[in-house]
């Protein structure tokens, strides 16, 4: 088939304008769960990272693909240069752009290239794409696309009477059979796209006025990928993303009333764009009150107004209302997602569903301006500056959206500047300043975050480490032993306790804390290093020995458990195996600009140079 030189050129504008609003967010750094999900991810890291993705429980989802992705990825560009990661991300936002309006074409719907181009720069999808950890809703949807793409496409080069024989010939065409394949790599992205066997449904009633068994057969297999992928997305929320955290405690009655005020919402913000959040304010309800369930019966009695005529028009806003609630259904509240704790919306979630009402607005829009009186020039001109004037007031929007992903601190700041009781925001700048040795700051958002949220495990163990700091171990016990009451199986807490203990000279305590960690956590490396210590400080060197080896195994660089593997070693008479480890800590402590420990290192070495004369040397924590 012939491509026309118009139709080149429409894609290339519509992929270039597409990446140039997004300039800003290659420009980015890495924000919130980009550590878990990325840079501090272990599984990222291993060599056999790979195989523990695909074919283990280890990871907190099962996203393989998505995490392939990274695994390479991070080979190219590591923690030193997220606009590669960014680059990514904006890429594959704009094969999805072009997609959309190749699959509005074969749909021969008006206004295809208008609406794939406002999904391209629309607001909304800014934290999709901007938000490095949301590769899986970027990777899923451009997959999900090319699998709709040659679905379609199948579908309308089948002649009439092959559709009536029904042949089975359908099934193993080579297109038909490459888009089952590329929604099963979707899927293995993300599973938000599995209601896409159910829109392809409705295209087809859309389409032929009917769904026959045609339609049905062939999307059968499509069901079957969904619905088992969906099942394993299940298992690992509830195994392993969320296990026993509780995520909500409301009733069925409850969810089906957010349910609605969920769509609602979601309509608005693609229909108004503004006033976009990292973070909305968690909603409360009260499912005992009638009007609580006002916004689900509109929205249900609205289809089925819209369900009872049959002419074409009233179908096809039918048919896009209802693909856009379907792909909305796994994010509106039936389903416990992690961030539900935080909030029961957000601008990604809406990610694979806005191209639905996108579509229907902008055809309902090219349709009424093609019925316009030619001679009306007037308003026929002042309709295209208007439609000119959206989108640029849409680019606008978008690249001033992508500021608060700037980096950590900006999306935190900027994030308490539209809701200044956001104890999420407040935790993670305090948490942040504390990193940083500002704990003046650190404490005033950190007891900010207990009084908004006063069971706060994190916030509770951050004011004990910045007490802790301050060498005042009975008050970072208050608080410490508090986050471990709260969340008794959160093996940081219980880590961080431990610290505190060692600190204390607890060491009993400091061990079983410990252990606990490494039961909750068995890749946790350092209760490795911990546990080497306080063994160390008993003097119980072979056991130090032990886990510190641990501890340099996963970590070879890792110049204070070298250092301290050297001194237990030295410690326990065994000199020849003990010296090589401090020469080693030495050098890759001097190669890290990590002075004091240097410092201390060359301070040993010389000590054993003395013989036993030398000043007795300790292991720094």
């Amino acid at each position: 088939m012939s491509i026309r030189p118009q139709s080149i050129i429409k894609g290339l504008v519509l992929v270039l304008v597409t990446v140039s609003v997004y300039v800003p967010a290659m420009r980015s750094g890495f924000i919130w769960d980009d550590d878990a999900f990325l840079y501090q991810n272990r599984l990222i890291h291993a060599a056999d990272g790979l195989q523990k993705f695909w074919f283990t429980t280890q990871p907190p989802d099962y996203f393989p693909l998505t995490s392939t992705t990274l695994w390479f990825e991070w080979r190219l560009w590591g923690s030193d240069h997220p606009e590669g990661y960014h680059a990514v991300n904006v890429l594959l936002h704009a094969i999805s752009t072009f997609l959309l309006w190749r699959i509005l074409v074969t749909l021969r719907i008006p206004g295809a290239w208008l609406a794939a181009l406002i999904f391209g720069i629309h607001p909304v999808n800014v934290e999709s794409v901007a938000w490095i950890t949301q590769r899986k809703n970027t990777l899923s949807m451009s997959l999900a696309l090319g699998a709709c793409l040659l679905y379609l496409r199948d579908g309308a080069s089948r002649k009439e009477e092959d559709i009536q024989n029904a042949d089975r010939r359908s099934l193993f065409n080579i297109s038909y059979i490459f888009s089952l394949v590329l929604f099963l790599l979707a899927l293995l992205s993300k599973t938000s796209v599995a209601p896409v066997p159910a829109a392809l449904l409705i295209l087809g009633w859309w389409k032929d006025g009917r769904i026959t068994s045609v339609h049905v057969r062939r999307a059968a297999p499509f069901f079957v990928l969904a619905g088992v992928l969906a099942l394993v997305t299940i298992y690992y929320q509830s195994t392993r993303a969320i296990s026993d955290i509780p995520i909500r405690t409301d009733g069925f009655l409850s969810r089906f009333a957010i349910a609605g005020m969920a769509v609602w919402f979601y309509l608005f913000k693609s229909l108004v764009p503004l006033d976009l959040r990292f973070v909305y304010p968690k909603w409360e309800i009260d499912p005992s009150l009638p009007l609580v369930y006002l916004p689900v019966l509109i929205l249900l009695v609205l289809l089925c107004v819209l369900w009872i005529p049959r002419n074409s028009a009233i179908r096809s806003i039918w048919c896009a209302l209802a693909i856009y609630v379907l792909m909305l259904l796994p994010v509106i509240g039936f389903f416990d997602i992690y961030f539900m704790s935080y909030s029961l919306v957000s601008d990604h979630w809406q990610y694979a569903a806005i191209p639905a009402v996108i579509t229907l607005v902008v055809s309902c829009c090219v349709v009424g301006y093609s019925r316009l009186d030619p001679n009306a020039r007037a308003l026929r001109g002042g309709i295209a500056t208007s439609f000119t004037a959206v989108v640029i007031a849409l680019c606008v929007l978008s690249w001033r959206q992508q500021a608060i992903y700037r980096d950590v601190e900006t999306l935190w700041r900027l994030t308490l500047d539209k809701d200044p009781n956001c104890w999420l925001a407040h935790n993670n700048l305090g948490a942040r300043y504390l990193n940083r040795g500002r704990h003046d700051d650190a404490l005033r958002h950190l007891h900010r975050t207990i009084e908004l949220k006063h069971d706060h495990c994190a916030a509770h163990t951050n004011i004990g480490i910045v007490m802790m700091a301050r060498k005042q171990y009975d008050e970072a016990y208050r608080y410490m032993s508090r986050a471990v009451e709260l969340c008794p199986d959160w093996p940081t807490g219980l880590a961080n306790l431990a610290s505190l203990l060692i600190k204390l000279k607890r060491y009993d305590a400091a061990k079983q804390h410990l252990i606990e960690s490494m039961e909750k956590d068995p890749g946790r490396v350092s209760a490795h290093y911990d546990l080497g210590v306080v063994h160390y400080l008993e003097e119980a060197f072979a056991k130090a020995t032990f886990h510190l080896e641990k501890v340099i195994t996963s970590q070879p660089r890792n110049a204070e458990a070298i250092y301290a593997l050297g001194m237990a070693y030295l410690k326990s008479g065994q000199s020849a195996e003990g010296q090589p480890y401090l020469a080693d800590a030495l050098i890759l402590a001097e190669e890290q600009g990590n002075a004091e420990l240097a410092s201390r290192i060359d301070k040993d070495l010389k000590r054993q140079e003395q013989g036993p004369e030398g000043e007795k040397s300790e292991v720094a924590r």
